[in-house]
C-alpha cells in the first residue's frame, strides 16, 4: 500500500479549499498545480473579466502522438465556478474535425493583459503582469436550440451583442462546438513596475 504524504494531504486540501474546480478532473485528465500558490486567480469576477477580454484563446488537440493546436475565437458561460467555451467553424471540415473522431480531449489557453518591464542592468530582475486561463475539457457538436444558444454567445463575446441576423438560418450555415471545461486553472502576475489594470 502506498505510503500517504501527509504533507502532500495538507497541500491539496488546502488547493480544493481555494479552487475546487482544479480537483474536477475526471477520466483520466489531470488537473495542474500552481508552484506559487499566491498567483491562483480564483476570484470568480477575476475569470470572468479574462474570459470576456482575451476573446481569443489557443486550443489544443491530440492526434495520435503529434500535438495540433490553433488559435480561436470563442464565446462563454461561467456560472457557479462552472465553464463551457463555444466555438464555430465550418460544417464537417477540416483537421480538428478529423481529430475529434477520434479523441475529443482539448485543452486551451488564455491570457490577457500582458505588460512587461525589462531591467537592463539586472534582467534577472525583469518581470511580467498578466491574466491567465488554462484548462482541460471535453469538446461536443451542438444541435438545435443548444447550436442557436452557443452561436449568439459567439458573437456576444466578440462583438458585445447580438445581431438579429444571428438566428436558427445564420447556425444552419456553421458547426458549433462547446468544450465542457473540467478542469481549470487560473494564474496572474502583477509586478509593481507593469501593474494589472483594474477589472471593470
Amino acid at each position: 500500500m502506498m505510503k500517504l504524504n501527509r504533507r502532500a494531504l495538507i497541500a491539496g486540501i488546502a488547493a480544493t479549499a481555494a479552487s475546487p474546480s482544479i480537483l474536477a478532473a475526471s477520466e483520466g485528465m489531470r488537473p495542474h498545480a500552481l508552484r506559487f500558490k499566491d498567483r491562483a486567480m480564483t476570484d470568480p469576477k477575476e475569470i470572468d473579466y479574462t474570459l470576456r477580454k482575451a476573446r481569443v484563446g489557443s486550443f489544443a488537440f491530440v492526434d495520435g502522438d503529434e500535438p495540433y493546436v490553433i488559435p480561436w475565437t470563442y464565446g462563454y458561460e461561467f456560472k457557479d465556478g462552472k465553464l463551457r467555451l463555444y466555438m464555430h467553424c465550418a460544417r464537417k471540415e477540416g483537421r480538428k474535425r478529423e481529430i475529434l473522431k477520434k479523441n475529443n480531449k482539448v485543452a486551451f489557453d488564455i491570457h490577457c493583459d500582458l505588460a512587461s518591464s525589462i531591467n537592463e542592468k539586472d534582467p534577472g530582475s525583469s518581470g511580467w503582469s498578466y491574466r491567465s486561463l488554462t484548462g482541460v475539457g471535453r469538446m461536443r457538436e451542438l444541435e438545435g436550440k443548444e447550436k442557436l444558444h452557443g452561436l449568439q454567445l459567439v458573437f456576444f463575446n466578440q462583438a458585445g451583442r447580438v445581431p438579429e441576423t444571428v438566428n436558427e438560418k445564420a447556425a444552419a450555415m456553421v458547426d458549433v462546438l462547446c468544450l465542457d471545461v473540467e478542469v481549470y486553472c487560473g494564474k496572474r502576475a502583477d509586478k509593481k513596475e507593469c501593474p494589472l489594470p483594474a477589472i471593470s
